[in-house]
């Protein structure tokens, strides 16, 4: 872990705990690892350490056995989750809310488009490949092609596409070519992998466009697990939402 000087480290080394204790990682009613060992394998003062400890058994996350050390309370994922929510109620969500409303967003358009990426979450990430260009090819046709509608420059390689889709982007709109720009993963928001003259398009949009092509993603999805194959994965369905995307606009040269 790499400590940051915005917090003290007892804090961070409390919060990167309870994150632990959060995704199961230390399971409750087992130890944590011992006030030494976390000295040792983070370089960090003892102190340190126990003073992060301290503030865990106060919370009733952790309790001290003599002789043992530190266990993880039984119920101290609920009590998080509990505690969790409350800070996201009391403070997180209102703060959340005042800047949907200085950036004029609507609450219902911002509630459309994380449902939206809730369903696209529940596919396979982008991590997890099966190496087939069957899925999308079939989902083009259904749409009608919208890919062919318009001219590509495919950028393929390791590292840097993004950079460089960017720079090819930039460069195409100041010859006065109307751009699409698709490019993975994003950085803060979803719609940052769907642009059109160099701008993400809006949330609203992308919601639409994910409604639009929602029921044949559907009818690929079932006709591959049929065939004993995975459903589209997110970055399949969000390819092909950047491709109707693009033919909706029109662009007139799409950078991939």
């Amino acid at each position: 872990m790499e400590w940051h000087d915005r917090q003290p480290i007892y804090l961070q080394l409390r919060e990167m705990v309870v994150a632990r204790v959060m995704d199961g990682s230390f399971a409750e009613g087992e130890a944590v690892p011992s006030v030494r060992q976390v000295s040792s394998d983070y370089q960090i003062n003892h102190l340190t350490v126990a003073r992060a400890y301290q503030e865990l058994v106060e919370m009733g996350l952790l309790e001290k056995r003599r002789g043992l050390g530190m266990f993880v309370v039984p119920g101290a994922r609920e009590l998080l989750t509990t505690m969790e929510k409350r800070k996201f109620i009391d403070h997180e969500l209102p703060a959340f809310a005042r800047r949907v409303q200085a950036l004029g967003l609507g609450l219902d358009e911002v509630a459309a488009l994380l449902q939206v990426e809730h369903l696209l979450d529940q596919r396979w990430p982008e991590t997890k490949l099966e190496p087939s260009t069957a899925r999308i090819a079939a989902l083009m046709e259904l749409l009608g092609s919208p890919q062919l509608s318009y001219p590509c420059i495919h950028i393929a390689g390791t590292n840097g596409k993004t950079s460089v889709a960017r720079m090819i982007d930039a460069l195409l709109t100041a010859f006065g070519q109307r751009t699409g720009r698709t490019t993975s993963p994003h950085l803060q928001s979803a719609v940052e992998r769907i642009a059109i003259d160099g701008q993400p398009i809006t949330p609203a949009r992308y919601v639409e466009t994910y409604r639009e092509i929602e029921p044949f993603v559907h009818m690929i999805d079932a006709k591959s697990e049929d065939e004993g194959g995975p459903a589209m994965s997110k970055f399949e369905v969000v390819t092909a939402m950047a491709f109707a995307a693009f033919a909706d606009a029109p662009v007139d040269i799409a950078v991939i």
